[in-house]
């Protein structure tokens, strides 16, 4: 059961509106997710990858009324999203705007049951469900714009969290981010991103790389919640060693307000099993919580 819902302004992200008789097709070639089920009431969640399949954003894909298309990111903050999507038009009818100035990203979660958590309906602001790791925190993303600010949009998502509360929240709920655990230096397998991936659909870009990394399993790190604690001053990220002092992984972000929690990063996978207790630099011991993460890499 749900104890609360609350909502996260994305200040800075772009939102861009794609409008033209082969916008979805773009996407569909483009991404990750299958998107022939989008509808103005069925929005899908997407990654968009490069060519080594690198995560370049995480987006929420939200079909309007019109027929355009809106593509709300949540770790765009300086354009790139656009020049990616505009290297993949050649010959189509699409266009790419930015309307950022109109509309803003906004992140949704609930959360505090046992995993059976509903988000609120809001039908000015169509909730785009991204499926992360873990059920206790649902997570949806959306754009509504800045002149509904004070209006019944926002109240309606719930209370509003500051940037602090809400990260402190999604790494005790074990959800990663664009930045820390998502992004250029991550394959989205290793941060149990799974489910955004459809490996029916056919091709997309990078779907041959975490199409191999899937059927050959070579995925080599697990994303997991730590326990234990991280000191004060320590910058991440935080490299970890075993107790023989082999590299074991790192702590990618710190926090939580779940008190078991102090972070949340990855681990080799042919260590993440049974007891494991690992180290920091400064010999603080930190302790994967989510032992069987990398039993779920592949399912």
């Amino acid at each position: 059961m749900t104890t609360y819902v609350s909502h996260h302004r994305l200040e800075g992200r772009r939102v861009y509106r794609l409008t033209g008789s082969e916008s979805r097709d773009l996407l569909q070639r483009i991404s990750t997710a299958d998107l022939t089920s989008l509808s103005v009431d069925r929005p899908v969640a997407t990654l968009l990858t490069d060519e080594k399949g690198r995560v370049v954003d995480l987006v929420g894909v939200i079909l309007e009324a019109s027929g355009s298309i809106l593509v709300a990111c949540i770790g765009d903050h300086d354009g790139r999203v656009r020049s990616w999507l505009e290297r993949f038009i050649i010959m189509e009818d699409v266009s790419v705007a930015d309307v950022s100035e109109q509309l803003t990203s906004i992140v949704v979660y609930a959360g505090g049951g046992d995993g059976d958590w509903t988000l609120p309906n809001v039908p000015q602001a169509p909730l785009v469900p991204i499926p992360l790791v873990r059920h206790t925190c649902g997570l949806a993303l959306t754009a509504v714009s800045s002149a509904d600010d004070a209006g019944t949009v926002l109240s309606g998502l719930g209370t509003s969290v500051d940037s602090q509360r809400f990260h402190h929240d999604r790494v005790a709920a074990g959800v990663p981010w664009m930045g820390t655990e998502i992004g250029e230096q991550r394959h989205p397998l290793e941060a149990r991103l799974r489910r955004l991936i459809s490996f029916t659909k056919g091709c997309y870009i990078g779907q041959e790389v975490i199409a191999r990394l899937d059927a050959y399993r070579k995925v080599q790190m697990a994303l997991t919640r730590f326990t234990g604690s991280i000191a004060s001053g320590e910058r991440l990220p935080i490299a970890l060693t075993s107790s023989d002092g082999a590299s074991a992984g790192l702590v990618t972000s710190a926090g939580g307000t779940d008190t078991s929690v102090c972070g949340l990063g990855f681990v080799r996978v042919n260590m993440l099993k049974g007891d494991l207790t690992l180290r920091s630099p400064n010999g603080t011991a930190v302790i994967p919580l989510d032992t069987d993460a990398s039993e779920h890499i592949y399912s």
